[in-house]
């Protein structure tokens, strides 16, 4: 059953250029009286094969129309009027109705006569569609309509936001049934930090109020319990230590338009001021310091489009940077990050998103000339068997690191959810895909020890290791480290590198980074890539076209359906997203326009072949590597050391003059 159909209402038709929409409902109203019919069954006739016979003033199917010569009710009764107005105005119309006559006869008294009488017709066009099926009101009227309020919302909206261990708090009930007496709770969960222009704050900026240029930042969320009022101590949670604060600027957000308030009670949204300097991206906020932490944003897609960015003029860095800040705290998705050499880099979603933070950081933020690097894509590392490798710690241990892929179970997931369900007021573990393991020898006193004395410092080597894998710096992902301290072998007994005794937590940490990243490189190492599902909507003549550009990046074809009754095709595939930039420009270049794609980030994905292959399976050179073209192209960018051909073609050096 789909999702979204016109007959449970959940569907409205609208145009993005023209700024109106409409749903069939409001045609069922209008016309039940007119054609004499209840609304309930003119709403069900407005979408289908369904057509209004006038002899016998009744809706009838397709068998009743034997002939075709009736139109269907959705094009009698709602885009014939449109494509009417849409006629007037076109600039060779020559009917007998122009658009103030028109307008006229859909009773529109909202609208001027200056508007009507605009020498560009498309003008007064958006300005009678506008009044006539405003956007607004389609959307809220759905909205009101549709989705349930926030009383009946909570049961199912609870297993979101919170865990199963939080039930034993006693906030979680005040929540769960989204109380507002005074004895409740009061808990607000901040989802994102808006920038809000001053222009829109009604009644002005309060005194003493922190600004940025001409916006303000203004937590935006939910009151789930009690009611937050104006000077009301609160405690914002999930950082290290709670924060007192007090409320001092609360705001009913409605459009672009902010209303200052005293008071919101639980069930609404609003808008809460002050909270620049404790508040990020998201935080709970309560009355209460016994109260369960609320889930951070999900997002179905992750930061894996990087740029690199710096000002065209030195001297404004300070700006650059304070840009960059309030870039962060704005957009939730955003990721900024100082790389090692000095770049600050700017992680997106994807090519669009990323379009439009840079030019938010241009125009509204950082309000300098700006020079954004070439797009900088996330990889990942990853094996295919498992494999180990040994550090020798003095004449008699060594410190054995073995490496082999590991594969999250439910099991594993729950032991890591009891480890959260401590403390309330802390930050939640960031999960990941590798795992530790540190095996301690029963018959050997001296080696747990050692284990037992460095073991802080072995999980930090080993989180290094992860950060930065061998291949080319990027992260590591899937692997399971089982770090063992083993008796040396005798005839190894005299190389010392290290006596044991004289270890210090530096040391451990290195050399188990080390070992780490040696036992990767013998177990088979791989790149792996992200990964877009693209949905391609095409004609039967642009098919060749848009296949030639998906063979041009890699790309991997899912499935071809034609749309019935259409010429529609529809194509699902697998693009790299390091070969997507460009992709949307290039496919309508090559199809005229009648190919559009919709990139969504779906998965990683495991390149097949050895980055470090150089031979191919006839023992020739091989040319066509492409984990290796990643990995150099991944490693020259971060300066790292490429192995690569400086002269390629050795003959063609004879013919060039020695210089002494």
């Amino acid at each position: 059953e789909d999702v979204f159909s016109v007959e449970r209402g959940n569907v409205a038709f609208a145009s993005a250029m023209g700024g109106w929409a409409f749903r069939p409902e409001q045609f069922a109203r209008l016309y039940a009286e007119k054609l004499g019919c209840s609304e309930k069954a003119l709403r069900k006739g407005l979408w289908g094969d369904w057509f209004y016979h006038p002899k016998s003033k009744r809706i009838v199917g397709k068998k009743l129309n034997p002939n075709g010569k009736l139109k269907p009710l959705f094009v009698q009764c709602i885009l014939d009027p449109i494509w009417k107005l849409y006629d007037a105005a076109d600039e060779y119309y020559s009917g007998d109705k122009d658009l103030p006559t028109l307008a006229k006869s859909l009773k529109l008294t909202n609208i001027s006569d200056k508007e009507l009488t605009q020498s560009n017709k498309r003008i007064a066009l958006l300005a009678i569609m506008r009044n006539w099926l405003p956007l607004s009101s389609a959307i809220l009227e759905m909205v009101v309509h549709l989705l349930p309020n926030p009383v009946e919302a909570m049961p199912f909206r609870i297993e979101r936001l919170l865990s199963p261990s939080d039930t034993r708090i006693a906030t979680y009930n005040d929540i769960l049934k989204c109380k507002k007496s005074s004895d409740a709770t009061t808990v607000v969960f901040i989802s994102k930090m808006v920038a809000v222009p001053l222009s829109s704050i009604h009644g002005g900026v309060q005194e003493g109020s922190e600004t940025d240029g001409d916006s303000k930042f203004v937590g935006f969320g939910r009151v789930f319990s009690g009611t937050v009022q104006k000077g009301h101590k609160m405690y914002v949670l999930g950082g290290e230590e709670p924060t007192e604060i007090h409320i001092s600027e609360l705001y009913l957000m409605m459009g672009q338009g902010m209303f200052p308030v005293d008071e919101v009670p639980s069930g609404n949204l609003l808008g809460i001021g002050g909270l620049d300097k404790v508040v990020l991206k998201s935080s709970t906020l309560s009355s209460s310091l016994d109260c369960p932490l609320f889930g951070s944003m999900m997002f179905q897609a992750s930061a894996i489009v990087k740029v690199a960015v710096e000002p065209e003029n030195v001297h404004d860095m300070p700006l650059l940077l304070q840009g960059l800040r309030l870039l962060n705290r704005a957009d939730a998705f955003v990721e900024i990050e100082v790389m090692d050499s000095g770049e600050h880099v700017l992680s997106a979603a994807g090519e669009v998103h990323l379009e439009r933070c840079v030019n938010d950081l241009r125009e509204r933020f950082a309000r300098v000339p700006i020079r954004v690097s070439k797009p900088l894509v996330n990889f990942k590392e990853g094996i295919t068997m498992a494999g180990f490798a040994d550090y020798k710690i003095g004449s008699r241990k060594l410190l054995r690191a073995s490496v082999e892929k590991h594969i999250v179970g439910e099991k594993e997931e729950e032991e890591e959810e009891e480890e959260e369900e401590g403390a309330t007021t802390a930050k939640k573990k960031k999960k990941n895909n590798n795992a530790l393991n540190i095996e301690r020898n029963s018959s050997s006193n001296s080696g747990d020890t050692f284990l037992d004395d460095f073991e802080e410092s072995i999980r930090l080597g080993f989180q290094l290791a992860c950060e930065r894998g061998p291949i080319c710096d990027e992260p590591l992902d899937g692997i399971k480290v089982t770090v063992e301290l083993l008796d040396a072998p005798l005839e190894d007994n005299g190389a010392d590198n290290n006596d044991d005794d004289q270890m210090n937590s530096g040391q451990v940490i290195t050399f188990t980074r080390d070992v780490i990243r040696q036992a990767v490189m013998k177990s088979n190492p791989r790149l792996i890539e992200a990964m877009y599902l693209a949905v391609i909507t095409t004609t039967s003549e642009a098919l060749n076209g848009t296949y030639a550009v998906l063979g041009r990046r890699r790309s991997d074809i899912i499935s071809e359906s034609i749309r019935e009754g259409t010429g529609v095709f529809i194509i699902h595939a697998y693009l790299p997203v390091a070969n997507s930039f460009g992709f949307a420009d290039e496919l309508r270049k090559l199809t005229s326009g009648a190919s559009s794609a919709q990139l969504v980030f779906s998965h990683w994905k495991e390149l097949d072949i050895d980055p470090y292959q150089k031979l191919g399976e006839d023992g020739e050179e091989l040319t066509d590597n492409v984990a290796r073209d990643l990995m150099d192209m991944v490693r020259k960018r971060k300066g790292l050391k490429v192995d690569e051909k400086v002269v390629k073609v050795a003959t063609k050096q004879r013919t060039l003059s020695r210089k002494t």
